[in-house]
């Protein structure tokens, strides 16, 4: 009995608690054609050394402009180890993004910013999932982690509104007289 309470203990031990992952727009309704920086950020690290995620967008509504696709927050994180992912602009994913920091990052760090253009009128979801290439790490092994989604809402420019609602008043305006 002693031995299978010492071994469930040393198991209980070597189990990692869980991180999230959250995506966070500046804005959560912008205008079509504006920018917009989307925030990756984790909560609940305690000593991560690195890991990696995916992301999958609309890309009928939106359009990742910064030059690199994503900068990385450096620091907490290593820069020089995060050219892994794979960016599909046509699918709307970014595949394999990785961060790490060798000496383990605890709290509620910055992960990423992303850049975004509102190119089409709609809502984009935002949706993160965890990366098999490169999974959420500690000293101890992996770590389970939940992956937040968030939403940018595009809207049309007001100026359109304004244009089309005085078309359709003269459009109107013009018909009535006709009748």
């Amino acid at each position: 009995m002693k031995i299978v309470l010492a071994f469930a203990l040393a198991l209980l031990s070597f189990t990692s608690h869980a991180a999230l992952l959250s995506i966070t727009p500046e804005r959560p309704v912008v205008d079509l054609g504006e920018n917009v920086s989307v925030s990756i950020a984790g909560s609940a690290f305690a000593d991560i050394l690195g890991g990696g995620f995916n992301l999958k967008y609309d890309p009928t509504i939106l359009q990742l402009t910064s030059p690199a696709g994503i900068v990385l927050a450096d620091p907490p994180w290593d820069s020089a180890f995060n050219k892994t992912e794979k960016i599909d602009a046509a699918a709307g994913t970014v595949s394999d993004f990785s961060f790490n920091q060798f000496n383990g990052v605890s709290g509620s760090p910055q992960i990423a910013k992303l850049f975004f253009k509102a190119i089409g009128v709609g809502t984009a979801h935002l949706v993160l999932s965890g990366s098999t290439r490169f999974p959420f790490s500690d000293n101890n092994g992996r770590v389970d982690a939940d992956f937040g989604t968030s939403d940018v809402v595009v809207v049309p420019e007001p100026a359109a509104w304004w244009l089309f609602s005085v078309g359709l008043v003269l459009l109107l305006s013009g018909k009535w007289r006709r009748s």
